[in-house]
């Protein structure tokens, strides 16, 4: 009350008032303009710097899949079998069968990797395991006759449509790499090999991930603005050279990092890009500009409002400009936390892919990498990959993708849930038919109870859904550089699956005395499966396949598949002509031929063998019986206009049709159901009779006539009338059957 009254009684006091509400306002006004700036300048320096860091991770994602399929490429043309294929005049199956072999196992490394193809121009051969064609990969093919104007490397991004091989499913967009001539001496000039990338699995999941966990758009272009990959997968393949903030960065330097704002459509955005040296792509995030700051910029007028009223009251003006600069720093903290949450959803992807690259040898080395497994340091250890291999896969195959994914799901789970117990271990689906367990441990090999473990898991599959898994055991190494070892030599002893059968654990030790051992191909062997069928026996033909099996089994893998798969071209070669093409015999062989590497023991290679062999048997048997009939009607038509010869015999017959008389006599009587003589004897009664009926000559000279002596004329006539030939004369009979006919 006194202020008051000073105020109103002396000047000074209103001046002073005056000159205390100014200088606070002034105040309060500079300390808002500074704090608000200041603040505005370290929040967007901040965010800048959290999204470079992101597209820094991305740019790493993009120059990793380069460096792949650089890698792959590499690792292809030291395939002897590939760059036989790739500079054959001639086209050849089984060189054919295994580089798609080779590819499939080559593609099963790497998941992000769609498929892989090799063109031979000499021969205009597109190979793939896909069973990609050549007029689906049309452009591909197009621009690899031409000869890539020069290059070693073309990318070409695209949409796969699988619509023409009968698959309903929308097109898979397609990072392809060409590598021609110039990539490798061993390369055709007109031939190539490419590598096609899935760009979901490549780049897509993490651009999508981002996207999910900020709100914002993310996108990787190549140097003339085409989208390769966007946080909005319809995007994909777009040109986006015309919009505004991508002509800004496409006339920037080249490696170049930075931002800038721009307005589109009356809305302010923040663009952040980065260009790669090395792939020449640009690595942009596109955010609005208003989400930076929860709306600050349109709230001044309201911060402007409260800097008056401090000048009344400024503890309560101070405490509300306090409260309003707290609130972007606490946005800022929330999108930090969802940042978070999003690398510790992509954490599990980090360490698949790191679990990749030990399983191909292709780890960097770094000191990120090296602790992603979080696997405590400074303790000796050892490595071990066991590959669970599904068996039966192909009617695994029958079963819907649906039940494919869960039961795949399902073995992970159990592996994992078993697992549990060995602390340091990881899982992996690395194909859709094997999962890839890498465990960590101190004795220098796997103890009992391990083993134990591992059955149970076998038990529990083969329980809960009636299928069976092959377990290889990968040799033991001391080093993350050499898990790969491990695993190629886990991938070798499932091999020999071929013969130890499905649901087995296979180790070094357990196949140490075939490993290697080699040996003569059983052509005996094959001569008797030969002969039996030639013969006409089902069962020995069967015994002898049984036999041939046998033989091979204690062999190396290499030489059991050889030799195996030789068999089956042998008896195709031999009996190429016997089968017949109305009762589908050729669709039959010629699938056993092209599916013979799908098979996964020698069980199922002699079981489906044996059914050839009984068709070919069948056939054979057909034709012979068709050429007997021919020929014993060439004998009755024989015996017929010679009937009258007194010479005609077994013999001489015989040796007319080029057969020996016994095995004439066996066919001609189970033909006629008589012996040779006696349907000769018949024929030539019967004769008599017309001629006793129609002729006054005497039983002599009919006897002649007939080619029988006399002697043995009347005899035989008694024993078949009952009476004479004079007496047979005199009687008169009103129907005669002819006696052959009787007989």
């Amino acid at each position: 009350m006194s202020l008051w009254n000073n105020i109103k009684r002396y000047s000074i006091y209103r001046k002073l008032l005056v000159s205390y509400l100014l200088l606070v306002l002034l105040s309060i006004l500079l300390i808002s303009a500074f704090l608000y700036q200041r603040f505005s300048y370290q929040a967007e320096a901040e965010i800048n710097r959290v999204t470079l860091t992101t597209l820094d991770q991305l740019d790493q994602a993009t120059r990793s899949i380069q460096d792949r399929v650089i890698s792959v490429g590499s690792e292809l043309l030291h395939e002897p079998d590939l760059i036989a294929a790739m500079l054959s005049d001639s086209t050849s199956p089984l060189l054919e069968n295994e580089v798609v072999i080779k590819l499939r196992n080559i593609q099963a490394v790497y998941p992000f990797i769609e498929y892989i193809s090799v063109y031979n121009s000499n021969t205009g051969r597109y190979l793939n395991h896909r069973g990609i064609t050549k007029a689906i990969d049309g452009e591909l093919i197009g621009r690899i006759e031409n000869g890539g104007n020069g290059a070693y490397m073309e990318f070409v991004p695209r949409r796969l449509d699988l619509t023409p091989l009968g698959t309903p499913m929308d097109p898979i967009p397609i990072l392809s790499y060409v590598l021609y001539s110039n990539f490798s001496n061993l390369i055709p000039k007109s031939g190539a090999i490419i590598i096609h990338v899935n760009e979901e699995k490549a780049i897509g999941e993490l651009t999508r991930s981002l996207a999910a966990s900020t709100g914002n758009e993310w996108m990787v272009l190549d140097g003339r603005g085409m989208v390769i990959s966007h946080s909005d997968p319809s995007q994909f393949l777009n040109n986006l050279s015309n919009e505004s903030f991508v002509k800004t960065i496409l006339a920037s330097p080249q490696s170049e990092q930075g931002h800038f704002t721009e307005s589109s459509g009356g809305d302010k955005q923040l663009i952040n890009f980065s260009k790669s040296a090395k792939t020449g792509w640009i690595l942009i995030g596109k955010r609005p500009y208003e989400q930076l700051f929860l709306g600050l910029d349109g709230r001044q007028t309201i911060i402007w409002a409260a800097t008056l009223i401090l000048t009344i009251i400024g503890v309560l003006l101070a405490f509300r400009l306090a409260s309003r600069m707290f609130r972007p720093y606490s946005a800022f903290q929330n999108q930090q936390t969802l940042l978070e949450a999003s690398w510790k959803r992509a954490y599990p992807l980090l360490q698949e892919s790191y679990l990749r690259k030990l399983l191909t040898g292709q780890k960097s080395g770094g000191a990120t990498e090296t602790n992603l497994f979080e696997w405590p340091s400074g303790e000796e250890c050892r490595y071990c990959v066991i590959v669970a291999q599904i068996d039966d896969y192909r009617q695994f195959l029958a079963r819907s993708n649906k039940d494919r994914e869960l039961i795949r799901f399902a073995i992970r789970n159990i592996a994992d849930e078993l697992m549990k117990p060995y602390g340091t271990f990881r899982t992996l689906e690395v194909e859709n038919d094997h999962l890839v367990i890498l465990v960590r441990f101190g004795e220098s090999k796997p103890a009992e109870h391990f083993l134990l473990t591992l059955i149970e898991l076998q038990q529990t599959v083969r329980q809960y859904f009636r299928m069976t898994v092959t377990l290889g055991i990968g040799d033991v190494v001391h080093a993350e550089e050499a898990i790969k070892d491990s695993y190629h030599s886990a991938h070798g002893y499932l091999k020999y699956r071929l013969f130890v059968g499905h649901g087995s654990i296979i180790d070094r030790d357990s196949i140490a005395s075939q490993i290697g051992k080699g040996g003569d191909y059983p052509a005996k062997m094959e001569d008797s499966l030969i002969d039996a069928i030639k013969l006409g026996h089902k069962k020995e033909a069967d015994m002898e396949i049984d036999r041939f099996l046998e033989a091979i089994r204690p062999l190396d893998y290499k030489y059991a598949f050889v030799f195996a798969n030789q068999l089956v071209i042998s008896v195709h070669k031999q009996f190429v002509n016997i089968l017949s093409f109305e009762d589908g015999d050729y669709e039959t062989h010629g699938s056993l031929l092209y599916s013979f590497s799908e098979f996964e023991t020698l069980n199922e290679i002699g079981a489906a063998l044996k059914p050839l062999c009984a068709t070919v048997i069948d056939r054979i048997e057909e034709k012979r019986g068709n050429r007997n009939l021919e020929m014993i009607e060439s004998v009755l038509q024989l015996i017929r206009s010679h009937y009258n010869d007194p010479n005609l015999s077994l013999e001489w017959a015989a040796d007319r049709m080029h057969y020996s008389s016994g095995h004439l006599s066996k066919l001609f009587k189970q033909a006629t159901h008589q012996s040779f003589n006696d349907y000769v004897n018949a024929i030539r009664l019967n004769e008599a009779v017309r001629l006793l009926r129609q002729t006054n000559d005497s039983a002599a000279v009919i006897s002649e006539k007939v080619g029988l002596g006399s002697t043995y004329f009347f005899t035989l006539f008694k024993k078949t009338y009952g009476m004479t030939p004079a007496q047979f004369r005199l009687t008169p009979l009103p129907e005669e059957t002819p006696p052959e006919k009787q007989a």
